[in-house]
């Protein structure tokens, strides 16, 4: 970049004072440098926003002071971005550390790379030294026509949340989603790709009285600055009145109310649909572009990419037996697979017409809320009781929902079925039930009806025990036993009924898992095992598969009396093979298009063969805990360093670097993780930096004393730190993690080889952190 031109125009955009722009821009100015400068801590509300739009179309440059992030200048950020301009990101290093540790926690910045300074000299040092090729690279022309909005969810789930996800379900048209409780962190490459493969985006701006409020408005002001650069269409969406940047003021949509939200999502959806209709050709190639910078890996979760996924999906074993109806658990690790098995056992069924598939995912607000409400009045039994007839009553419910809605049209022309379709249609939409929206919402009206009735009944009574002909009358609004005869009749027609359900142990509290929430699991497993029963005992088939958490199921067991009595389907890994072929199979239909290649050569033509004498991709999968969303987000990271750099091919830092970034994001997801089980050591984990990665069994126990955990804790968190992986055992030169024992706890300890009473830990290499690492 010749900075000592005099047509170059540079944008410089600071959350900063005037009086630091000029000292900055001073020996800037002295080198014939045109520059349009915009301080946001110096405007009075003016409308400024189309000025600076314009500022930044005529920029060269764009230049951004991160030091504390700001709203505008992230929005600015964002559309730069989307304008191909090339980003200089600087910040100052004396700026306290709160301030970093809020770019490392959002994502985007730490990833992107910027400059510290600590006074201007540093500052024009810095941006002499940067390449000329800094602009990211993207093709927003490159729309996924099968999924064409993007969704910012936030991480609590509101009413509002489900009501914006179920009213673009109810447009027909498929999105993908950034969800904050599934992805600690917002990766620019994947934000940026995602918004690129867009014809909408759809944010909501949350006020400040919201848990994680600067966070989400941190990234909505990023995506919708992407999105207004690349010509998107837009909706930011205000439901509660609040301060709103200047730079997006006058673009963002009030919604107060239900209507004006249904109406806001609705106008984004036609435009999406007009687009979708209008677009001759959906796939432009405008620029020469590197073999790196065509890849798609997909979504590394797979809520994002279930219209594709067929495409490149993986038929494992576990795939195979649940299709055969052997299992009616599939467990496994956040990241292993669960949700792209779901989505693709469902695919598989729906293909014959004459089966009834119900997949059910619900959001967990509402179910929280109905936990809390039966526990705080009703004796366990009652609980108990009580739930197992509300999730058999909420499945009944589906399985009809399902019928009316497949046999819509059918029921007009087959008069074999009119009389029973339209009986059904009656029963089920009876006075007091209303069917309307997402198996969401309808779970949402089904609790409210259900705990409005028993605030009426018992009001602040506590200890409560109902009677079986008490708890019928407070669950159910059919006649159930009407609704069970008619829908055998009707399943008769059918080959056979299959219930999925995902998404039961999502967004659980964050004081941790309670024995109430494993009560909700073992009665929903309870109900439809009944159901099951019921059903095959009239000869209709029915399978019921429900897909959980490792940890959770394993906890589940401890709980359960009958332990084992359910068949269950492990699906996380332990073959690296596995993984080669997870990888193969998506850079295969992204780039190669050819059948013949070895995964050796693929991988060879993308990225150098070894990293510090290791074999590259080995290296790459050791780091992310045999998990594929954890190695395809690796992966991404090294992709996207690599292009930033202007490699044609990952190299050697490329990947040191990304796996250092998803160092960071992985020790997140995982202290999710064990708070959800375990809160009180959730952060436990940033307690190895700066250690070796060989530890004793008192070195260990030194740490957690250290943390502040109690003595009697130390045994289990020794167990809670094997079983998630980040520690393994040790034993001349030889170390087992929990993955080289089929994720089983008891034999991972088994290898446990004492000497004088000491067991020696090996960190999981992710795990081993110097303490420069957070600088």
């Amino acid at each position: 970049m010749d900075r000592g031109s005099e047509n170059i125009v540079n944008f410089i955009a600071y959350a900063a004072k005037p009086a630091l722009i000029g000292q900055i821009l001073e020996p800037i100015n002295k080198r014939n440098i045109n520059t349009k400068t915009w301080s946001h801590l110096d405007i009075l509300g003016n409308s400024i926003n189309r000025e600076v739009y314009e500022n930044i179309d005529k920029a060269n440059d764009f230049i951004g002071d991160i030091s504390t992030l700001n709203y505008n200048v992230v929005f600015e950020i964002g559309y730069a971005i989307a304008k191909k301009k090339n980003i200089i990101l600087i910040s100052n290093s004396a700026v306290n550390s709160e301030a970093k540790e809020q770019i490392k926690e959002i994502g985007i910045f730490d990833t992107l790379g910027y400059g510290e300074y600590e006074n201007t000299d540093e500052v024009i040092k810095y941006i002499k030294s940067i390449s000329t090729k800094t602009n990211l690279k993207f093709d927003e022309n490159n729309t996924d026509i099968q999924a064409p909005i993007f969704l910012l969810d936030t991480s609590i789930k509101t009413n509002t949340s489900i009501r914006i996800v179920s009213r673009i379900k109810k447009s027909k048209i498929f999105f993908r989603s950034f969800d904050p409780k599934e992805t600690y962190r917002m990766t620019p490459i994947d934000t940026i790709e995602n918004v690129a493969k867009s014809l909408g985006v759809i944010v909501s701006w949350l006020p400040e009285s919201y848990k994680d409020s600067f966070n989400n408005n941190i990234r909505a002001a990023f995506i919708s600055g992407l999105a207004l650069g690349m010509g998107k269409s837009v909706s930011i969406l205000q439901v509660e009145q609040c301060d709103i940047p200047l730079d997006i003021r006058d673009i963002v949509k009030e919604c107060p109310n239900n209507e004006k939200l249904d109406n806001a999502i609705s106008e984004l959806a036609n435009s999406v649909i007009e687009q979708l209709q209008t677009k001759k050709k959906i796939y432009i190639h405008n620029e020469k572009r590197t073999i790196l910078e065509e890849i798609d890996l997909g979504a590394s979760a797979a809520e994002n990419e279930f219209r594709s996924l067929s495409n490149y999906y993986f038929k494992t074993d576990q795939y195979n037996r649940v299709l055969r109806g052997e299992a009616r658990i599939v467990c496994g690790r956040k990241g292993s697979g669960k949700t792209a098995l779901f989505a693709q056992v469902r695919n598989t069924l729906r293909s014959n017409k004459k089966n009834i598939v119900i997949d059910l995912k619900p959001e967990s607000y509402e179910l929280i809320k109905f936990k809390e409400t039966l526990s705080k009045c009703m004796q366990e039994g009652t609980y108990n009781h009580t739930l197992v007839a509300f999730w058999e009553y909420v499945l009944l419910l589906e399985i009809c929902y399902k019928l009316l809605e497949k046999d819509k049209q059918a029921c007009y022309w087959d008069n074999d079925l009119t009389e029973l379709y339209n009986r059904l249609y009656e029963l089920y939409h009876n006075g007091s039930y209303s069917a309307e929206g997402d198996f969401s919402e309808r779970l949402s009206y089904i609790i409210n009806i259900i705990s409005n009735q028993i605030n009426e009944k018992y009001g602040s009574k506590e200890n409560i025990r109902l009677s079986s002909a008490e708890v019928t009358e407070v669950i159910y609004r059919h006649n159930i036993n009407e609704l069970k005869q008619l829908l055998v009749t009707y399943l008769k027609r059918k080959d056979s009924v299959w219930i999925l359900f995902d998404n039961i142990d999502k967004g659980w509290n964050t004081d941790g898992l309670t024995k109430e929430d494993l009560i909700v699991v073992r009665t929903l497993l309870d109900a439809s095992r009944k159901i099951e029963q019921q059903l095959s005992n009239k000869d209709v088939e029915c399978k019921t598969v429900i897909f959980l958490r490792n940890d959770v199921y394993e906890l589940l067991i401890d709980y359960t009396p009958d332990r084992g009595k359910e068949a269950r389907v492990l699906i996380d890994w332990v073959d690296s093979s596995a993984l080669e072929e997870v990888i193969r199979r998506r850079l295969e239909y992204s780039v190669f298009n050819d059948d013949t290649y070895s995964f050796k050569d693929i991988w060879g033509s993308i990225c150098v063969n070894l990293v510090k004498g290791e074999d590259s991709f080995q290296y790459i999968v050791d780091r992310t805990l045999m998990r594929p969303r954890a190695l395809i987000d690796c992966i991404k990271n090294c992709i996207g360093i690599a292009i930033n750099r202007g490699h044609e091919k990952i190299q050697e830092q490329d990947i040191l670097e990304g796996v250092k970034h998803f160092s960071y994001d992985i020790i997140q997801e995982i202290s999710r993780e064990i708070r959800d089980i375990m809160p009180e050591i959730s952060d436990a984990l940033f307690m190895f930096i700066g250690q070796d990665n060989i530890l004793d069994t008192e070195t260990l126990n030194q740490l957690f004393e250290k943390e502040g955990i109690k003595a009697e804790n130390w045994e289990k968190l020794t167990d809670f730190l094997l079983w998630y992986g980040v520690i393994g055992i040790y034993d001349n030169e030889n170390v087992k993690y929990i993955y080289n024992t089929n994720y089983d706890l008891s034999i991972l300890k088994r290898y446990q080889k004492l000497s004088e009473n000491n067991t020696y830990y090996q960190l999981y290499p992710t795990f081993v952190i110097d303490n420069s690492f957070f600088d």
